[in-house]
């Protein structure tokens, strides 16, 4: 699987769009025969993956992370402020 990844991502390393349409293209035909559900679903996901490639160079790279510690720091404490204080303190929402 990491030789499929790695063929894949030459796709994201073409400096054009029309370069990366090219790279995708010829990656999903080659995988074709091996792999043709991974090949059909390249095919189907083309425009929408490499869609980011049409946004000027200005626009940052990584458009957002999965990394709890790369979001902003208000959010954290907005989170646990409200949490902290759905419930008043003595609170058992267990009890009967």
């Amino acid at each position: 699987m990491k030789l499929v990844s790695a063929f894949v991502a030459t796709a994201f390393a073409q400096e054009t769009p029309e370069a990366a349409c090219v790279q995708w293209r010829s990656v999903a035909d080659q995988i074709r025969p091996k792999v043709p559900k991974l090949a059909t679903i390249m095919d189907d996901a083309e425009e929408d993956v490499l869609a980011y490639m049409t946004f000027p160079k200005e626009h940052p790279a990584k458009l957002h992370s999965m990394n709890p510690s790369d979001a902003p720091r208000w959010s954290a404490s907005f989170r646990t402020s409200r949490t902290s204080s759905l419930n008043p303190p003595g609170y058992n929402q267990f009890a009967a």
